[in-house]
């Protein structure tokens, strides 16, 4: 058996000034918004990270399951353009969209509150400091829905950056 002794020459990219200053990379894991409802009331909210997207996709997966029975059951209801629906037609379509709404408030909707919501400052209830559990099932409905929003938006901009 030969052993050989190879010298390869291996072209190597210059290192960038960022990689050889001797302080490494800090990055923030939150980010704050302010409450355009109620402007004393401040979000921290954690970043999107691979990790939360997965434990959020795997909190929701059942009620995504449903969502699409739901819509697809939806999608079988529909009608030919300018054709008016009837009455029980009406009351179907009526109680479907009821049960999706239901589905987005009971299922998703604290799902992206308990998965990116990290603190909210300057809210009290009850005179206690709001907690995420106390917001969950305390907070003003309209600051909540605001709270989901901001969420969910962070969310399609984050999509939209994956996809340009």
């Amino acid at each position: 058996m030969e052993l050989r002794n190879e010298t390869r020459l291996v072209h190597r990219e210059p290192v960038p000034k960022y990689c050889r200053d001797s302080h490494p990379m800090n990055i923030s894991s939150t980010t704050t918004a302010t409450s355009k409802l109620y402007p004393d009331v401040t979000f921290t909210f954690r970043k999107f990270s691979e990790k939360r997207h997965q434990d959020f996709s795997l909190a929701t997966s059942e009620a995504k399951y449903r969502l699409r029975d739901l819509l697809a059951e939806l999608d079988t209801l529909k009608l030919p353009e300018g054709v008016e629906p009837d009455q029980v037609q009406t009351a179907k379509l009526g109680n479907l969209h009821d049960q999706i709404n239901s589905l987005i408030d009971r299922e998703f909707s604290p799902a992206w509150i308990t998965h990116y919501l990290k603190s909210v400052d300057g809210l009290t209830i009850d005179d206690q400091p709001c907690t995420i559990e106390l917001f969950l099932t305390d907070a003003p409905s309209d600051l909540y829905r605001e709270c989901v929003s901001v969420i969910q938006k962070q969310a399609e901009l984050l999509v939209e950056e994956k996809n340009a």
